[in-house]
């Protein structure tokens, strides 16, 4: 059992508070988790809404919308973002690249 006699979770997100231009205030979030072991993670975005159209004690009090749904993209070992060095843009033909000045006014 996890925290508060709840089971072990299968995934974990975040939602932030946030709020429209109409001054509507509601929260959008992630949530990636997996199925099952063995499947990939799957990453969800959303959104969460006061119920503006309630009509009974029993209506829900909130409307989560799902705006995407997708296999979430793999992290390195160690949970880390991982340095992804970017490649040198490569002289085409005209340009100067390096080696190509004339350096014979160098001083050395």
């Amino acid at each position: 059992m996890g925290q508060g006699g709840f089971p072990d979770p299968i995934g974990d997100g975040a939602m932030w508070a946030r709020q429209t231009k109409n001054g509507v205030e509601y929260f959008s979030g992630t949530l990636s988790f997996s199925p099952s072991p063995g499947v990939p993670q799957i990453k969800v975005q959303f959104v969460v809404f006061a119920n503006s159209q309630k009509q009974s004690e029993r209506a829900p009090d909130w409307r989560i919308i799902v705006n995407t749904c997708g296999p979430a993209p793999e992290r390195p070992a160690g949970g880390g973002r991982g340095f992804q060095p970017r490649q040198a843009p490569q002289p085409g033909p005209g340009d100067a690249g390096v080696g190509s000045q004339d350096n014979e006014d160098v001083p050395f």
